[in-house]
């Protein structure tokens, strides 16, 4: 990503220079539309500053480029502002659940390495949509009732000879927004997952690997089983380790089981859908097309 002054249209609040611990709760910065506020999350002025994004909604922070340019402009104000610092690291929130991982740095030369809402799937496929109905059959429930519905054991025959799940498919350039891969590991149905994304344009990339089990055709694990690793670019370890540990905690706020679905004709037009363990929607079902050839992965905000 390239550093631009900020956009002044997106400046609208700035926070005054000496800042009580009272004030901690007031914006630092806002887009230009509101939707989505920077606040400090300790210190203003350290070696790393932490910010939290807030959102009206999810859907505040659909629109990547808006959040990266918020980024981008936090950074650029407080590299003015505080001499000692080293790196920033910002958490997006929406509805108490963590949708959006950023972090910049001098290593980097202030290039932000990132990931949004719109490029995950499985663990850290988002929000939940909706509540947990009080009655009658959940969303899971519903999905799995569907007649293009196609259970883990079909998923795992097809991924035999076509491998890469390829979320997000661009025929365009043949990229994915994330590349999953599903690894039986017994007789009993357990699999490993492995879902990678793409952070940044240097090449860094976050790993995410955990166990899952086939629970009535989906696939089931528990984020608290989840390991991160971010790898590539030119991050310093410390700010690989901080971007890890932001992901990590994204993935860890999902519950104690998420469970992924497909549905679709064949291998290369599934949808999937992820689900929290009351049955509800993490978000919109994903385009999923499983290929023999491993795509390359495009920065998807």
């Amino acid at each position: 990503m390239q550093r631009h002054a900020p956009t002044l249209a997106l400046l609208c609040v700035l926070a005054a220079p000496a800042l009580a611990p009272a004030q901690g709760l007031l914006p630092f910065l806002t887009t230009a539309d509101g939707a989505i506020s920077a606040r400090f999350d300790g210190a203003r002025c350290a070696d790393s500053v932490r910010l939290i994004f807030n959102g009206r909604s999810a859907e505040s922070f659909r629109n990547g480029p808006d959040t990266a340019r918020l980024m981008n402009n936090v950074t650029f104000l407080l590299r003015q502002q505080c001499p000692t610092l080293v790196r920033v690291t910002a958490r997006g929130m929406a509805d108490s659940k963590i949708v959006y991982s950023g972090l910049a740095e001098a290593a980097t030369n202030w290039e932000v390495v990132e990931l949004g809402s719109g490029s995950g799937s499985g663990l850290l496929s988002g929000p939940g949509t909706a509540a947990a109905p009080t009655s009658g059959p959940s969303a899971r429930d519903l999905f799995g009732r569907d007649a293009a519905f196609v259970a883990a054991p079909k998923v795992l025959e097809w991924s035999r000879t076509t491998p890469n799940f390829c979320v997000r498919h661009d025929p365009k350039d043949n990229s994915c927004a994330a590349l999953n891969q599903v690894q039986p590991q017994g007789a009993d149905g357990s699999v490993r997952i492995n879902a990678q994304y793409k952070l940044d344009a240097t090449g860094a990339l976050a790993e995410l690997v955990y166990p899952a089990q086939n629970k009535a055709g989906f696939f089931c694990g528990n984020p608290n089983d989840a390991k991160v690793e971010v790898t590539g670019g030119k991050l310093s370890a410390a700010g690989r380790a901080d971007m890890q540990s932001l992901l990590l905690e994204r993935v860890q706020a999902a519950g104690t089981e998420v469970c992924t679905g497909y549905a679709g004709a064949s291998p290369q037009s599934l949808t999937s859908e992820s689900f929290n363990s009351a049955g509800v929607s993490q978000a919109q079902r994903t385009p999923v097309m499983l290929v023999s050839q491993r795509p390359a992965l495009r920065l998807d905000r």
